[in-house]
């Protein structure tokens, strides 16, 4: 090859590299941030069957949907979702990030962090098994990731569930996720407080006069107040982390029992029974 020809090719790979740092950082994100919210990045594949395989949907050419919501969300579904997104350390030394799933009531979350066509971490947490499992005891759905600098992955998440679909998925630094989760724990706490403040100021009330539609009043909000905590995950954390199949029915039974328990404080405090008969 002449020496103008070999300078003209090797000129031309230089102008390409800017252009191809450019398109690899406009697709994959950067982990150093200590707060990334997921959701408008993922891509998203429906398997109808539930028996795609890891190595199955990472070969698939096409059928891919870019997720547009600000919280993912696909309705109730016998089919399992994937999600992906890209990304990369463009940092200098190894970064451990925690991905938080903030919807405790999935069933079963597979999680696979993929580097060159191999999976380099994978976890797979959900309701459908007992709290103990958890790699990260937290009420929350959580996995620890971590990003070698310089390299690139793509996060794999695989949902199915009987309950709703949805999965606000955030990548967070320890530091910044430990800060969040407290001032979510304070206020969780302070409204679960004022709930039994009311329940128990009722209950007196109730010991005094003696009416019905207070106590009836009383179970309500105890009963509401444990579906809130049922939702929220500390029920499973706390009061029955190894009863899967209590777990799984919990929020129904609650929500049936807090519709009874708003009916008879309706029916007892407006004396339907007089008024309209």
């Amino acid at each position: 090859m002449p020496a103008h020809s070999s300078f003209r090719w090797w000129l031309f790979v230089l102008l390409l590299l800017p252009v191809w740092a450019l398109a690899r950082s406009s697709t994959a994100l950067d982990v150093q941030a200590d707060k990334i919210v997921l959701a408008k990045h993922l891509w998203y594949w429906q398997d109808h069957s539930q028996r795609q395989t890891l190595a199955q949907v990472m070969s698939q050419p096409g059928g891919w949907q870019r997720q547009s919501h600000d919280k993912p969300y696909f309705g109730y579904s016998d089919s399992a979702f994937w999600l992906k997104v890209d990304l990369v350390n463009n940092g200098a030394q190894p970064l451990a990030r925690v991905l938080e799933i903030a919807y405790p009531l999935l069933d079963d979350v597979q999680v696979f962090l993929v580097a060159d066509q191999a999976p380099v971490q994978q976890y797979r947490i959900g309701d459908s098994f007992p709290f103990h499992q958890r790699v990260i005891q937290h009420r929350l759905l959580l996995t620890p990731l971590t990003f070698q600098p310089g390299r690139d992955y793509t996060l794999y998440v695989r949902i199915a569930s009987t309950s709703g679909l949805q999965a606000p998925l955030t990548l967070w630094s320890y530091p910044a996720f430990q800060e969040h989760d407290h001032n979510r724990q304070l206020i969780l706490g302070l409204l679960y407080g004022a709930l039994l403040i009311m329940a128990a100021y009722n209950f007196f009330i109730w010991l005094s006069v003696r009416e019905k539609s207070y106590l009836f009043y009383v179970a309500f909000v105890m009963v509401y107040t444990l579906m809130l905590t049922t939702v929220d995950g500390f029920t499973f954390q706390y009061l029955w982390p190894e009863q899967v199949w209590w777990n799984n029915r919990a929020i129904v039974i609650e929500l049936a029992s807090a519709l009874f328990a708003s009916m008879l404080f309706s029916k007892n405090f407006l004396h339907t029974e007089v008024y309209s008969p």
